[in-house]
């Protein structure tokens, strides 16, 4: 089977973790994945201050921008017509509904995010594909409004690439990590109080922020504070340096379309997790004894504390994340689900609401 994958950029976090690291896997398996992301980036803007401003204020700057992203996706809808079925990543421009009913079908629609409250469009994506694979359960409830095919495929952890430290280094203090891209940042400042509080209290303690940019946390001692910035190739070792592993998020439309990402790499490299239970991490956490919940700052700093105070239990939960994200979150195991998916709507007839 040739699956045409449409993408929306070579660097997109999404579709590197909702697309491209299947690739090897479905290819073992029977799938040949065939990648054609924009010749230009989904996300990009004209250059300063101008790429802040909406395209149809720009004059005929703006208009030869948003021709050049049209331009940039017709490769591969032309590609799309020599594969079995097309796997569109998101939608193909954010303005709204552009090639999309020139794809060939079949058509699965993936998402990962809760993408129709900034492009309201999607909804008539949606209805026009064959199946929407969405990235959790309050996604799929969304989507089903539109389409009777909706199956929930989580984002899948390399599990073979981001693993468990091999030793805790003797004296290292223990450390409080969060990673994330700038936009996430609020996030982690929300619990700020918290956080300083704990360092203050906790004298061998130190929060690590790995981030495409530097945190602004004026309630957290600067002193107990590493900033690491994020690149592909430190963001493994970067989880290893951490005894427990945060995500802080507000309880919004938003943040339940998240797809637990960073919960699954914490899980992975095998550390106790303290999350604020929203979308799917709770459904996560409801999988086993794999982490903390916290909806208040006395929660965060209980939490935080119970874990500093008792390393067997913080191992004990941080080796049953390791197995959740091995046995039902890895490469492995979503790559087998998306197989039978797509084989499955390949023939129409078979193709029935999974949510």
């Amino acid at each position: 089977m040739k699956v045409v994958a449409l993408t929306s950029g070579r660097t997109m976090p999404s579709a590197r973790f909702r697309v491209r690291q299947y690739i090897p896997a479905l290819a073992e398996r029977g799938v040949e994945v065939q990648e054609h992301p924009p010749l230009l980036e989904q996300n990009a803007k004209l250059p300063g201050a101008l790429g802040r401003i909406r395209p149809r204020y720009l004059g005929p700057l703006g208009l030869g921008m948003v021709a050049a992203h049209y331009a940039a996706r017709i490769p591969g809808v032309i590609a799309s017509r020599f594969g079995d079925i097309v796997w569109l990543q998101r939608d193909l421009l954010r303005w709204g509904v552009s090639y999309e009913p020139l794809l060939k079908r079949p058509l699965v629609f993936d998402v990962d995010d809760a993408i129709w409250l900034k492009r309201p469009f999607v909804g008539k994506i949606a209805k026009s594909a064959t199946a929407v694979f969405a990235g959790n359960q309050f996604l799929a409830d969304w989507f089903s409004q539109h389409n009777q095919n909706v199956f929930v495929v989580p984002t899948a952890i390399d599990t073979d690439r981001f693993k468990p430290r091999d030793h805790r280094p003797e004296g290292q203090p223990f450390t409080v990590g969060w990673t994330g891209s700038r936009p996430n940042l609020r996030y982690l400042q929300s619990i700020q109080r918290p956080l300083g509080h704990f360092l203050r209290e906790h004298g061998n303690a130190r929060l690590l922020v790995v981030c495409d940019a530097s945190p602004d946390l004026p309630d957290v001692p600067s002193s107990r504070i590493t900033y690491l910035r994020w690149t592909p190739a430190n963001e493994v070792e970067s989880l290893q340096h951490m005894d427990v592993g945060i995500m802080p998020l507000s309880d919004g439309d938003w943040e339940r379309g998240k797809c637990s990402f960073k919960m699954l790499q914490y899980m992975a490299a095998a550390l106790p997790v303290v999350v604020s239970p929203v979308g799917m991490n709770r459904e996560l956490l409801r999988a086993g004894d794999l982490g903390l919940p916290a909806t208040c700052d006395k929660e965060w700093l209980d939490s935080l504390f119970e874990l500093a105070r008792d390393p067997s239990r913080a191992e004990a939960i941080g080796r049953c994340g390791r197995r959740t994200a091995e046995t039902s979150y890895s490469v492995e195991a979503i790559s087998m689900r998306l197989r039978a998916l797509f084989y499955t709507i390949r023939e129409p007839r078979q193709t029935a609401n999974a949510r």
